[in-house]
């Protein structure tokens, strides 16, 4: 099922790219060298055309990882890493638009265990701040 697009989608990417992901840093001296470790655009942009709006595959994965593992990420700088990356899945699933109620409820669940004093934000614009 999904599994095997994901595996097709990469399969592509990298045959486009012709070679391997290779290391991602986050400041590059040079552009042409940034441009070589960068993500493939699939991975990077989460309104990719190859990914519909209606598809909430990562944000169902992303909130099942996260009740699974999140407990290793309650101390120190992992915490704050985990508090980062909650700022951006926020971003992202206000991205894919209005979601249906389970998915969004979904992601309430997961936010209220995590972090009970963590309030999602209303719009974007919010989440952008």
């Amino acid at each position: 099922g999904q599994l095997t697009t994901a595996h097709r989608i990469l399969e592509r990417c990298q045959a486009v790219r012709k070679g391997a992901l290779g290391a991602i840093s986050e400041e590059a001296e040079d552009q042409s060298e940034a441009k070589r470790w960068q993500l493939p655009q699939i991975l990077a942009d989460p309104q990719h055309a190859l990914e519909a709006p209606w598809d909430y595959f990562r944000i169902k994965l992303v909130c099942v990882l996260l009740e699974t593992c999140a407990h290793y990420f309650d101390r120190g700088s992992v915490k704050q890493r985990l508090d980062r990356f909650l700022l951006f899945f926020c971003r992202y699933v206000h991205s894919k638009g209005e979601l249906p109620l389970r998915f969004m409820n979904m992601v309430y669940d997961t936010l209220e265990r995590l972090r009970p004093k963590l309030v999602f934000p209303k719009t974007k614009a919010d989440a952008d701040e």
